[in-house]
């Protein structure tokens, strides 16, 4: 899809909601987005930047939990 179909099946998207709730976190999102000013990352922290590249290495190696090994860990911790 080109960009003034993008654009206008969202527009027709919206026209659709009537909930003005979600409409309103759509709005916030959408806000958020435009008012973003670069990177995120450029705002981290040194500290923060280097527990990023710490965790990255660690996935590399294959040191990291699964979000199913997770559930399954937290179903044993609700059931004590």
């Amino acid at each position: 899809m080109v960009t003034i179909e993008v654009k206008s099946t969202i527009h027709q998207m919206i026209d659709k909601i009537e909930d003005s709730d979600y409409l309103r976190d759509i709005y916030d999102s959408l806000s958020l987005f435009l008012n973003q000013k670069g990177d995120i990352l450029d705002e981290l922290t040194e500290h923060q930047q280097k527990r990023i590249e710490v965790s990255i290495s660690e996935v590399k190696k294959g040191n990291f939990t699964t979000n199913d090994q997770m559930k399954e860990e937290v179903k044993k911790w609700l059931s004590k």
